[in-house]
């Protein structure tokens, strides 16, 4: 009777397909490792952008928010809150950007980088624990986003009334200072009034990117203001 014989692997070839087992796990594992790292990279890069585009579409809204908010300033007289000039401005919003409902202070303005570029910087100081009521106090200022980066030069300038008196006609505006139009500088602790429009140009070399916003229309009672009448606010 012949000797069945059984069919089996040689040691020498157990060892050749572990060692190809092997390869192919390390290039699976380093392949995957590899792609999960570009996968997390590339969505830490989408959230970012989308959250930068989502913040940016929403700044139009946050600034035509600015209102005329009333405090208390040196001498305790009610004014209206507005301070702007070539490099930015500070008011308060009724709406915060990241909290719908709540006002907030707001300061946009511009920061020159390492690389003597310039960039467009949104804060905002949110009134949860604490209103603003005196020009005394501080802002602490916790949300902070950079709107716009990599410009050559960035200006503001506000589109209003010279004053409020001028508005009201009861004043002129000094020679040489129209009553109405373009300034480089507004201040409403001053003027007793916001102004009309704000315009933000960003220069790139020859580029040029202009911005223009509305700001809330303010009632005529404002024009009523002066030091003698606050009773009436």
């Amino acid at each position: 009777m012949a000797r069945k014989i059984e069919a089996g692997f040689s040691l020498v070839e157990l060892l050749v397909a572990l060692t190809i087992m092997s390869l192919t796990m390390l290039v699976g594992s380093y392949a995957f490792s590899t792609f999960s790292n570009k996968w997390g990279q590339d969505m830490g890069r989408f959230a970012s952008t989308f959250s930068q585009a989502k913040q940016t579409t929403l700044l139009p809204r946050v600034i035509r928010g600015i209102y005329p908010y009333v405090v208390e300033n040196d001498t305790g007289n009610a004014r209206i809150y507005f301070e702007g000039n070539s490099d930015g401005f500070v008011g308060v919003v009724q709406n915060s950007m990241f909290d719908s409902q709540t006002p907030a202070v707001i300061r946009l303005s511009v920061v020159q980088e390492q690389d003597f570029t310039y960039s467009l910087i949104y804060e905002e100081w949110q009134m949860y624990d604490a209103i603003f009521t005196k020009l005394t106090e501080d802002f602490d200022f916790t949300h902070r986003f950079n709107v716009m980066s990599n410009y050559s030069d960035i200006q503001f300038e506000y589109y209003g009334w010279y004053s409020a008196d001028v508005r009201g006609r009861v004043a002129s505006a000094p020679i040489g200072q129209p009553e109405r139009g373009w300034y480089r500088n507004y201040n409403s602790l001053a003027k007793n009034l916001l102004p009309e429009r704000l315009r933000i140009t960003l220069t790139r070399g020859e580029e040029k990117l202009r911005w223009e916003f509305n700001v809330v229309d303010q009632h005529p009672r404002w024009l009523l203001w002066n030091d003698g009448q606050n009773d009436e606010v």
